[in-house]
């Protein structure tokens, strides 16, 4: 007798995985058609569903990418700290320049350039679009001698803030503006909003979970009877829950969907108006989109919130069922 295994052994036990994983994969493509089946004859409730979804999920994403548009705007203030010194307006553009020859080469200081009166009106006029205006001012007002001075890069903020203090009170100088005020004013605001969305967007996923729960409970519930019936022949619960978190998961997937079409939609609506008014300024600012991870977000994250709520309604109404 030969000592060798039976040569049907290992065919028999690869065969008996590749079956368990067709079941496997036909069991769970059984319950995605009897799911789809299920919200197909019922579609006013359907679409009302994922209507709701998809508007609750279009808040968040249309603030994040207003955010992402307003930080794409900004993207030219790099916060470099730079100082600009208004002299007062007896003060001559020779004077002017001295002063900023004395300037250069102090500790912190990159840059001094000095912007006369018709440089300023010429900036004003190519910046505001205000022609006539400028004109106006042109003929009759006089403008102050402006003094730029540009800091290194990576002077400490109280060094700045000190260098800033000491040039406004320079006699010449009728009043300093520090402009990284403004950028850190601005990065403030833009750290707020981004704390407001993540707030926003956790209250809204909150609430797709319970309309999600709510909707999977009350189909649960009316179908009562057919879950008492395969209990009886020995489903277990998961067979009796997946065609429910089947359903959540298209009820979320389906709200992403949609609710990124209707971002998509509004960022369409003000393409034209925007692109209009940034060419007033000479900008050549575009509105931006999600791009494809924040879509895939919106749409992943959706179908997570669904099935999330899916698993919390149908178990608590297993329960009661039970």
């Amino acid at each position: 007798m030969s000592d060798a295994p039976p040569p049907s052994r290992a065919p028999r036990g690869r065969r008996g995985v590749s079956a368990s994983v067709r079941a496997w994969f036909a069991w769970h493509l059984q319950s995605l058609v009897s799911s789809l089946g299920d919200l197909a004859r019922r579609p006013l409730a359907t679409v009302l569903t994922v209507g709701v979804i998809a508007v609750a999920l279009a808040l968040p994403a249309a603030g994040y990418v207003a955010l992402l548009n307003a930080k794409w705007a900004a993207r030219g203030w790099d916060g470099q700290p730079r100082v600009s010194l208004f002299l007062h307006a007896d003060v001559d553009e020779a004077a002017a320049s001295a002063l900023a020859r004395s300037l250069q080469g102090e500790p912190g200081v990159a840059t001094v350039r000095v912007i006369g009166r018709a440089a300023a009106l010429a900036e004003y006029r190519s910046m505001s679009g205000l022609g006539e205006v400028a004109d106006v001012i042109g003929e009759g007002a006089v403008l102050p001698v402006v003094v730029e001075v540009m800091l290194r890069d990576g002077v400490p903020e109280a060094q700045a803030d000190a260098i800033a203090t000491a040039l406004g009170q320079l006699r010449e100088v009728e009043f300093a503006q520090f402009d990284l005020q403004w950028v850190r004013r601005l990065a403030a605001l833009m750290r707020l909003l981004e704390r407001l969305g993540l707030v926003l967007g956790g209250l809204v996923g909150l609430g797709v979970v319970v309309v999600v729960g709510s909707t999977i409970g009350l189909r649960v519930e009316a179908r009562r009877e057919e879950i008492a019936i395969a209990r009886l022949f020995g489903g277990t619960n998961g067979f009796v829950r997946r065609p429910f978190l089947y359903a959540g998961l298209v009820y979320g997937l389906a709200g992403g969907a949609l609710a990124l079409a209707v971002v998509h939609g509004a960022m369409i609506a003000l393409d034209g108006p925007v692109a209009q008014v940034a060419g007033l300024y000479d900008s050549g600012f575009r509105l931006v989109g999600p791009g494809l991870d924040g879509a895939a977000i919106l749409v992943g994250g959706g179908g997570v919130l669904g099935l999330l709520g899916a698993f919390l309604g149908v178990r608590r109404q297993l329960r009661v069922v039970e």
